[in-house]
């Protein structure tokens, strides 16, 4: 029992870093949901419910009353399994994170750092020799499709960049193919996620500077030159030239379209696109705010959202604490909530990039609390 108190979260981390991979997805449908009826025995327990926890985990209780408010007040007509299903897991996850943090808050905050970069990595090694191109002839690495492979290996390569003050030879080995991997596999979206957490690594200065000038210029003209492709580079830049489409404007327009329909409750999380919405397409906006307003309606998205942009603008300010982990947990932030833009973040359950995203968002915010409450302490003596 102790043990499920302690590592239900790296359980279902685990899961869900494997479900978007061929080789392993339907062990990890089934682990999915062994974890969720285990987590029965534990979501009531007392480190989960405690005054202690309520102040630590505040953000992570609102976001639950939210998600039942939209469901069980205002979606009562859209009531069915499938959304059930939604409401049940997502509030599930956050007290599966609750309880994981409040009995075991160093190995979530510091010694996850030493196993999920290392899955990943060996997961995109593994997909580099085995189902590495899909059905339709794109690269995917062993996963669904590229998206999935090259933003789990911003995660995987901000490990490697944080681990220690300094990082070894080893670990810059293993970040450069991760970072060649997001370039091979051409998500534009993964490869500036990775720039933004060589900024929050490194800072922003003329040493940067000029190493990415560098970089820029042998991805531009050596790599071809050695018939090395770097397509998120390419795409990449030219988004920035307006050469290369953001290929989202019909999904936006769409969701746009469904967010006037029912801009008060939402749309609940198993519709699908329905009258000039469905002409255009049949896809989400690949945006996790707009996606999030289609789902709660205007009022609950808002709440929602305002929470954790907030949440998270108080978490930077650990930033000047010059510590490398709470700047790994940053940089996750940061990046997820830029990649959010492009694709549909903060949403799922069974998405990794989402509830790594929430791990470190939940583990900065018991350090931030742990924090101002030292602070205060000393002040009184």
């Amino acid at each position: 029992m102790e043990f499920f108190k302690k590592y239900l979260l790296l359980l279902f981390l685990i899961a869900n870093i494997t479900s978007e991979y061929k080789l392993f997805a339907s062990v990890s449908k089934v682990l999915f949901y062994v974890i969720f009826a285990v987590s029965i025995l534990f979501l009531f327990r007392q480190e989960v419910w405690s005054p202690l926890s309520k102040k630590r985990f505040s953000e992570f209780f609102s976001f639950i009353l939210i998600y039942l408010i939209a469901q069980f007040v205002l979606q009562l007509d859209l009531i069915n399994q499938q959304n059930l299903l939604y409401t049940i897991s997502k509030c599930s996850f956050f007290l599966i994170l609750i309880l994981c943090i409040s009995t075991n808050f160093d190995f979530y905050f510091k010694k996850s750092l030493n196993i999920f970069p290392f899955i990943i990595l060996g997961l995109i090694a593994l997909g580099w020799v085995y189902n590495r191109v899909d059905a339709l002839g794109s690269v995917c690495f062993g996963f669904v499709n590229r998206n999935v492979a090259c933003t789990l290996s911003t995660a995987a390569f901000a490990g490697f960049l944080f681990r220690k003050e300094k990082i070894s030879t080893l670990e810059f080995l293993f970040a450069a193919f991760l970072f060649a991997t997001i370039l091979y596999g051409g998500s534009r979206n993964a490869l500036a996620m990775c720039i933004l957490i060589v900024f929050v690594r490194y800072g922003i200065s003329f040493k940067i500077i000029v190493v990415g000038a560098i970089s820029a210029i042998l991805i531009i003209y050596i790599c071809p030159m050695l018939g090395i492709e770097a397509t998120a580079f390419e795409r990449l830049t030219g988004t920035i030239e307006g050469n290369v489409s953001l290929d989202r404007e019909d999904q936006r327009k769409a969701a746009w379209m469904m967010i006037q329909l029912r801009p008060w409750t939402g749309w609940g999380y198993s519709y699908s696109n329905v009258g000039s919405a469905a002409i255009l397409t049949e896809l989400g906006p690949h945006n996790g705010y707009i996606h999030t307003i289609e789902n709660l309606g205007w009022p609950l998205g808002l709440l929602l959202l305002s929470g954790i942009l907030f949440g998270s603008i108080k978490r930077i300010k650990l930033y000047f604490l010059h510590n490398d982990i709470i700047n790994y947990h940053l940089a996750i932030i940061i990046s997820t909530l830029f990649g959010a833009i492009q694709e549909s973040y903060l949403i799922g359950v069974n998405q990794c990039t989402t509830n790594l995203f929430f791990l470190s968002f939940a583990v900065l915010g018991v350090y931030l609390y742990n924090y101002k409450n030292k602070s205060i302490c000393i002040k009184k003596k």
